[in-house]
């Protein structure tokens, strides 16, 4: 395309004009050249401005503090031989404090509680060592049995309790002069168990203490050794998992428990001995609680709280004991329930509800 040429307005000529002029353009005189200066122009350094230091994070002095365990939620059950009474503790329980409820008086006919176990429904029965019986409270108070299982065995003054809700509901009592443990199905029986774990196979011997879970699993405390019955339910000459030997320290073992994870706990003596879920044989315990700093002296009964913190009763301090979950060695218990005021006299059992 051929650009097209406008005429340009005659203001913009003139000035044109001038400005040629006065560049020496034209016909006009030119002014003499100016000769460059020889100083070279100097331009200002720039200096770059300091980046500042980044301000230090503060660093806490002294070691960071540990969070406190969480607070028990659940009531503290206390078979109380020595008082003929099962004593009720608060969940907050701590130091020379008297049991906020208790079953005691002639209408119990209490004698010298050797075990217990707590039910869904705060249920407790009762091992009535003094009367050959299982005895089951719905209240507190000095009140009678709701409910009351008679063995017709020998020498049931000496046996353990547990009850088990799952799964599916049962009671087992265990008998030394026979070497045994009867099955019941209700908690209202006289006579004969629905089922008995006996003969060669099961090795029982002197079956005392013993705790259930939730699998169908039952945990008997046999002499020194530690027994465990699968599908115990069901009874039978049924031969069990045996944590035994010198490995695993078992001197005279009093009660065992076993919390939501199958970790095994044994109050014995000094100490309480913590097998890991699943244990059999000669193995050495994943943990032990013991020495002076725990307060231990006669352990005589162990429990796991919903935190999974661990309760022992203490026959020779006349004492109840929390550890934090996890502890070993020797720990300081969180809590310590002791004194007059408690009317702990040679506690053989404790347990929290639910059952494990």
């Amino acid at each position: 395309m051929i650009p097209v040429l406008r005429a340009l307005p005659s203001a913009v000529l003139a000035a044109c004009a001038v400005g040629l002029a006065s560049c020496g353009g034209g016909g006009g005189s030119a002014a003499p050249p100016v000769a460059p200066s020889s100083t070279p122009t100097t331009h200002p350094t720039t200096t770059p401005s300091a980046t500042p230091a980044p301000t230090p994070t503060p660093t806490p002095s002294g070691p960071t503090p540990t969070p406190s365990p969480p607070p028990n939620t659940q009531p503290i059950a206390v078979a109380n031989a020595g008082g003929n009474d099962v004593l009720i503790f608060s969940p907050s329980a701590d130091g020379n404090v008297a049991p906020q409820s208790s079953i005691a008086g002639s209408n119990t006919t209490l004698a010298a509680p050797a075990a217990l176990a707590v039910q869904s429904g705060a249920t407790v029965s009762v091992v009535n060592a003094g009367g050959n019986s299982v005895l089951s409270f719905d209240a507190t108070g000095n009140v009678a049995p709701s409910e009351t299982i008679v063995d017709t065995n020998p020498g049931v003054a000496s046996f353990g309790l547990a009850i088990a809700t799952a799964p599916s509901f049962a009671v087992y009592l265990s008998s030394k002069a026979t070497s045994e443990i009867d099955v019941y199905t209700s908690t209202n029986v006289n006579g004969a168990p629905a089922a008995t774990i006996s003969g060669p196979l099961t090795t029982l011997v002197n079956p005392t203490a013993m705790a259930a879970d939730r699998s169908g699993n039952l945990y008997v405390v046999d002499g020194s050794q530690i027994k465990v019955f699968a599908n115990a339910a069901a009874g039978g000459n049924i031969a069990p998992s045996v944590i035994a030997g010198a490995a695993t320290t078992l001197n005279s073992p009093a009660a065992v428990a076993v919390d939501v994870h199958g970790n095994i706990l044994v109050a014995d003596g000094t100490a309480v001995k913590i097998f890991a879920a699943g244990s059999s044989g000669d193995v050495a315990p994943s943990a032990v609680i013991s020495g002076p700093a725990t307060g231990l002296q006669n352990a005589t009964g162990v429990a796991v709280d919903g935190t999974g913190a661990i309760w022992v009763c203490d026959a020779g301090a006349n004492a109840l004991y929390r550890f934090k979950a996890g502890s070993t060695g020797n720990a300081t218990p969180l809590v310590v329930v002791s004194g007059a005021g408690t009317t702990l006299n040679d506690p053989l059992a404790i347990e929290l509800e639910p059952v494990i």
